[in-house]
């Protein structure tokens, strides 16, 4: 019976022109790994924006990348002659404040450090301001994506430009897709790659010949 030893490399070990052999043949895992991930993520997001403006939508492929179309689950506006989606100016104002504004923000949290009586540090006492207002990060799902969809709605609200309705749930479905647009592309680069066989942990178990060659067989034979 003979024994063979063959010598087998992590990513880390192996030289750069092997390593970036290795990203060439991982890519489209990668990618499409990166992909779920990405769908998931903004997807979640999305279908909260809708659920809290009452919104109907359909997602549509365009490519590869993709749009939204929308209208509003039942009428805004009941007073207004227009369109919902045309109503302009201090009646978006108006709405956006009474309807969505305790969401998108928070009242400003301040602290004050408490000493004892010989000047030691004890505890922060924190108190909330009744008047100042922060962003509160990302309120729909907690990822992200949703300071992307929110992005429109919180430029609007510190400094209205007299979009309509329409043009500002636009804005917000546009601003997501954009942030999509440059993630997906992301995920093609060297770097993304890089970062997944590195730092994932998905591929931590992965060895390679010194050409970067991925091993398939056992690991008891490598040396």
């Amino acid at each position: 019976m003979k024994e063979i030893k063959i010598n087998l490399y992590s990513f880390d070990e192996l030289s750069e022109d092997a390593q970036q052999r290795v990203i060439e043949n991982e890519r489209s895992g990668i990618v499409e790994f990166g992909c779920e991930l990405l769908n998931d993520d903004y997807s979640g997001t999305l279908k909260a924006f809708c659920e809290l403006f009452c919104i109907r939508y359909q997602t549509h492929n365009h490519y590869w990348s993709w749009f939204v179309t929308w209208d509003f689950k039942h009428q805004q506006f009941p007073d207004m002659a227009c369109d919902d989606k045309d109503v302009a100016d201090k009646y978006v104002l108006r709405f956006l404040n009474r309807h969505y504004y305790d969401l998108l923000h928070r009242k400003t949290i301040y602290g004050r450090h408490k000493y004892d009586e010989n000047g030691k540090f004890i505890g922060c006492k924190k108190f909330t301001s009744r008047c100042e207002w922060v962003d509160d990060g990302c309120p729909l799902t907690g990822l992200y994506c949703d300071c992307d969809i929110l992005e429109p709605i919180r430029k609007y609200l510190k400094k209205p430009d007299g979009s309509t309705l329409g043009e500002l749930i636009d804005d917000c479905f546009n601003n997501l897709v954009k942030s999509w647009n440059e993630e997906y592309l992301y995920l093609h680069t060297d770097e993304y790659a890089r970062q997944e066989l590195t730092e994932s942990g998905n591929y931590d178990d992965a060895l390679y010949y010194a050409d970067g060659t991925k091993y398939t067989g056992p690991v008891e034979s490598a040396a």
